[in-house]
């Protein structure tokens, strides 16, 4: 065996020992959690700047007609998805078009069909979550569910 032999040898049983040594500390990191940090902005600072998902009852106080709707996600910073089922349509006429929930940082919520024409204006209400605002002579009140 000459001199190339002998670094052969040692270099397969060096990575072998090396293989060896490690194998434990390899098979208990599994369990670790992963150090690479893929989000630029923590959970912590987009956690409650918009409203959670939720659904509300909406109860037309003029003729004592009511539906359910939801609010959905997140569209963008300030709105939401929403959706009215097709009984809200004998609520409040174009409430099954609205198709976004958009609040006005006023207290204000929005809400516009697919083409950003407004359906109908909502405040904060007295005993109710919220209050239509331009329902021309109906009293609409929408009670968050829990």
């Amino acid at each position: 065996m000459g001199l190339r032999g002998v670094v052969a040898l040692s270099s397969i049983s060096g990575a072998g020992l090396a293989a060896v040594v490690t194998l434990p500390f390899l098979s208990q990191r599994q369990d670790w959690p992963d150090d690479f940090v893929s989000a630029s902005i923590p959970p912590q600072l987009t956690a409650g700047l918009a409203s959670p998902p939720a659904r509300f009852s909406v109860t037309n106080l003029s003729d004592m007609t009511v539906c359910l709707v939801d609010r959905g996600g997140a569209l963008t910073s300030r709105s939401r998805s929403f959706e009215a089922g097709q009984d809200c349509s004998a609520v409040w006429p174009g409430l099954v078009q609205a198709a976004n929930w958009i609040e006005n940082g006023d207290g204000t919520v929005t809400l516009s069909n697919g083409n950003g024409e407004v359906v109908l204006t909502l405040g904060r209400g007295h005993g109710f979550s919220y209050e239509s605002l331009d329902t021309d002579g109906a009293s609409l009140a929408w009670l968050l569910l829990p």
